[in-house]
């Protein structure tokens, strides 16, 4: 390892990245490097720390659970980013938060309170909502145990459903997109030329990845809400031990933070899967 000449590094504490590389632009030849947070890197990436450092030495302090106000800090900064996401980007008309409930059908007539809740916004929140009560679920269970079931394989099939879930809307929506991709986005008379075909494929893939992303972060805020907020829900509120409550809570709440927090590390769906008992440790 080579040494820093200058062992000064400074703590780039902003987390707009125009800001930063600014900020940096004019450390250079003052500092021996810079330091960037958990903040910074949670809502910018790991492209844009490399963009802000300009090629000076740098420290990623990622620490999670020393600095508490660090940790909440990012989860607002994560959650707000969502937040601004359902608000600005109508990819779909999505169900929101429109009930059965909400829709009433006789042999003559249909009418629908609450359609302000049924709008255009982004295909991940839809995902999310889903998602979310299925890992919901699968954390209440041991509060549902007994002699007889300790819910163990509930859990698996759970888990299991989660998989499916995500797979077969992946595989779907492309093969509906490649068979019937005939709208306004990726038109394919703009790629006819050869070697058009693997770009549109690696531009799909791209995304469904930011579809899969979405789906997670807007799980993870529904988890949060769906705990710390006033709709709760029977698998947990259900639960008559309070403590064991708590602790299927607690579990479910890391999960949503470290979803949150760390999306980097969940690349796939199994990623998830396997991630989703360690919360419990």
């Amino acid at each position: 390892m080579t040494a820093i000449k200058n062992p000064i590094l400074c703590a780039i504490d902003v987390a707009d990245p125009a800001k930063a590389k600014a900020l940096v632009k004019t450390l250079k030849g003052s500092v021996g490097g810079i330091k960037l947070g958990l903040e910074f890197f949670t809502a910018n990436g790991p492209r844009a720390i490399k963009d802000t450092a300009q090629d000076l030495p740098l420290f990623l302090d990622l620490k999670l659970h020393d600095i508490p106000n660090t940790v909440a800090g990012a989860v607002k900064a994560a959650a707000a980013g969502f937040g601004h996401k359902f608000l600005s980007c109508p990819q779909a008309l999505i169900h929101g938060d429109l009930h059965s409930g909400s829709v009433m059908v006789t042999a003559t007539d249909s009418r629908v309170i609450d359609p302000e809740f049924a709008f255009y916004g982004p295909i991940g929140f839809d995902l999310g909502a889903f998602f979310a009560n299925l890992l919901l679920s699968w954390y209440s269970q041991p509060g549902h145990a007994t002699g007889a079931d300790d819910r163990s394989a509930y859990r698996a099939w759970i888990l299991e459903q989660a998989r499916t879930f995500w797979t077969t809307f992946h595989d779907l929506f492309l093969a509906l997109w490649t068979e019937s991709g005939e709208g306004d986005a990726y038109p394919k008379k703009m790629f006819g030329e050869p070697g058009d075909a693997a770009a549109l494929a690696r531009a799909r893939a791209d995304f469904m990845n930011s579809l899969f992303a979405d789906m997670l972060g807007f799980a993870a805020c529904k988890m949060i809400r769906r705990i710390l907020g006033f709709a709760h829900v029977l698998d947990l509120d259900g639960i008559a031990d309070t403590s064991l409550r708590a602790k299927c809570e607690s579990a479910a709440l890391a999960m949503a933070v470290t979803l949150l927090k760390a999306p980097a590390q969940f690349r796939s769906i199994d990623d998830v899967i396997d991630a989703v008992p360690r919360m419990e440790a």
